[in-house]
């Protein structure tokens, strides 16, 4: 039996870079349906954005509609500072949005906000910040970078930890000098795997004293299969063995 191959490359086009391949029996009595369910899945192919390239999400904190505090101690829980904060892609939690109040408070890579923790100043109502930073995905991810800086007075561990549900995916860290230093208090962050679901910031400041921020979140998004992508493949996979059988009766 012959068979005919049809190649769609779609490289340099702005939905990414995908070869779809279909090799189908070239029998008279199937060209023409195979034409159509081939040129059918070409258009699913290209127009769905299930097929487009990673999507990156940057969060700065800085687009609030009011002037944010310059400390934990005047953040009242449960408004556009957080601690919990929905950006639609992201939920992130364990912080309240402050405002660098400093120059030298370089923790905040873009100004005027960072995103800050701490479990020993409470908040306007009395309660205390977890001091844990973290940030659950509505969509699986392929990396996670943000700046980190310690905002504590002795030198500190941080580290941006990426999970997939409960696994493990992979971990980044870094030892930085006491906040107010000329520098060094502060620096990039990134990890990078197959299905991040959420991520966490920590360190290892005591129970008592931890004390640090986080500034420009950056996203990568991991795009799901289109939905027409789905249902053309499966219209492809259940008509081609009726129409073998019908071309092998001809």
């Amino acid at each position: 039996m012959h068979l005919t191959m049809w190649t769609l490359d779609v490289s340099g086009c702005d939905r990414g870079t995908r070869t779809l391949t279909l090799t189908l029996p070239a029998a008279p009595s199937l060209r023409p349906r195979a034409g159509i369910i081939v040129t059918a899945l070409m258009a699913a192919f290209l127009g769905q954005p299930g097929w487009a390239a990673a999507t990156e999400i940057v969060i700065t904190f800085d687009e609030t509609t009011g002037l944010a505090p310059t400390s934990s101690g005047t953040t009242i829980p449960g408004g556009e500072f957080g601690p919990e904060l929905d950006f639609g892609d992201v939920v992130i939690d364990g912080g309240v949005i402050r405002l660098a109040i400093t120059p030298s408070d370089v923790i905040a890579t873009t100004l005027p906000n960072l995103y800050a923790t701490t479990d020993y100043l409470p908040l306007a109502d009395g309660s205390l910040l977890p001091g844990l930073i973290s940030g659950d995905l509505a969509a699986p991810a392929s990396s996670i970078a943000l700046n980190v800086g310690n905002g504590g007075p002795a030198t500190a561990e941080l580290f941006l930890t990426a999970y997939s549900g409960l696994s493990v995916v992979a971990v980044d860290s870094v030892i930085l000098a006491p906040f107010g230093s000329l520098q060094g208090f502060s620096a990039p962050l990134s990890v990078s795997g197959t299905g991040i679901t959420r991520f966490e910031v920590s360190s290892n400041q005591p129970a008592g004293a931890i004390d640090f921020g986080i500034d420009t979140v950056a996203i990568s998004i991991i795009p799901e299969p289109g939905t027409g992508v789905l249902l053309l493949t499966g219209l492809v996979l259940g008509l081609l063995p009726r129409q073998l059988r019908l071309s092998g009766r001809s």
